[in-house]
């Protein structure tokens, strides 16, 4: 359990190390996210929206057996712009301090469950490679269940989509690499 658990923070340690890197100092993010032109003008807009919350636009009626309703919504969201915000009124610390702190608690628990699963399979008793490979196909299973999945049912830019995509498999393998290094099978008697 110690090795276990040692796995787990290490693995979560890398994940926000790599992210650190992949999103400061490599290119992979670069033209990802983007500024928005007339800035001020979009904010004073947003000034008027009470609470948090994840803000759609063209918003859907409230009432979808309106019709008149849904095909003014189906026009004005076939016509453009459509989107989403995430959007808090409060503002917050531009140095992330407890956004890292929850990060990397965040990443020591993905880490766990992703070790837990790894003790469990045939990978674990396999090859470096085919414990790589393991870790591999978790970043793409995580790919495809998130970034893929916003990408067709949210907008998201392809370009952002496949950043990000790179950026999750290099992550899980790298965890999986440390995970890997310290979580071990048990030797049996003949070893």
């Amino acid at each position: 359990m110690a090795r276990t658990l040692l796995g787990a923070v290490l693995g979560g340690v890398i994940l926000v190390v790599w992210g650190m890197l992949a999103w400061i100092v490599l290119p992979i993010h670069n033209d990802t996210m983007k500024n928005l032109p007339n800035e001020e003008a979009v904010v004073s807009a947003l000034q008027g929206v009470p609470e948090q919350g994840v803000y759609i636009f063209p918003g859907m009626p409230k009432n979808s057996s309106d019709q008149a309703a849904m095909d003014a919504y189906m026009q004005a969201y076939a016509r453009g712009p459509m989107g989403f915000v995430v959007y808090d009124p409060r503002g917050g610390d531009p140095m992330m301090v407890s956004n890292m702190i929850f990060g990397l608690l965040i990443s020591i628990l993905a880490a766990l469950v992703a070790t837990w699963f790894f003790q469990r399979s045939t990978a674990f008793t396999g090859t470096l490679f085919q414990r790589l490979s393991f870790f591999g196909m978790l970043g793409i299973f995580l790919t495809l269940a998130t970034h893929f999945t916003n990408w067709n049912w949210m907008g998201y830019p392809l370009g952002y989509t496949t950043s990000m995509a790179l950026d999750t498999i290099i992550a899980w393998v790298l965890a999986g690499l440390g995970i890997s290094l310290v979580v071990k099978p048990p030797r049996t008697a003949g070893e």
